[in-house]
C-alpha cells in the first residue's frame, strides 16, 4: 500500500499508493506509537479514490500519480495555492503530485 516512514516511529509518514489495473481497490493499517496509520485506494464511477489516515502529532506526505494539482480535490474540495505541493517525475517521463499535510483524515480523488 506504500506507507513508509520517513522519520523513526513513524513521526513522519510517506504515502504512495500503488494503484493497479488488476484490482479494484486494496486498504493497509498498521499500529505506530502516535497511533492508527491507514492508507487505502479504490476505483469508483470513472475516479480514483486515495484515503489516508495520518495519527495526531505526525506529519505526512501524499504523492498522488497526476500531472497537475488542478485535477486532483481533498475532502471534496480543489487543492488551493495554499497547499504544499511539489511535483515529482519517476524518470521515464511520469510525472506525479506530492501533498504535505498534518495529522488527520484525508481522501483525495481524481479522474483515471
Amino acid at each position: 500500500m506504500g506507507i513508509e516512514a520517513m522519520k523513526p516511529g513513524y513521526k513522519h509518514i510517506f504515502f504512495q499508493p500503488h494503484t493497479s489495473n488488476k484490482l479494484d481497490y486494496s486498504k493497509a493499517t498498521y499500529e505506530s506509537m502516535y497511533g492508527t496509520i491507514a492508507s487505502g485506494w479504490e476505483r469508483k464511477n470513472g475516479k480514483v479514490i486515495i484515503t489516508v489516515k495520518v495519527p495526531a502529532n505526525t506529519k505526512t506526505a501524499i504523492v498522488v500519480p497526476v500531472d497537475d494539482a488542478s485535477k486532483v480535490t481533498v475532502n471534496g474540495t480543489q487543492i488551493g495555492k495554499n497547499e504544499e505541493i511539489i511535483v515529482l517525475s519517476d524518470g521515464y517521463g511520469n510525472k506525479m503530485i506530492e501533498i504535505l499535510k498534518g495529522s488527520g483524515d484525508y481522501f483525495f480523488e481524481y479522474l483515471k
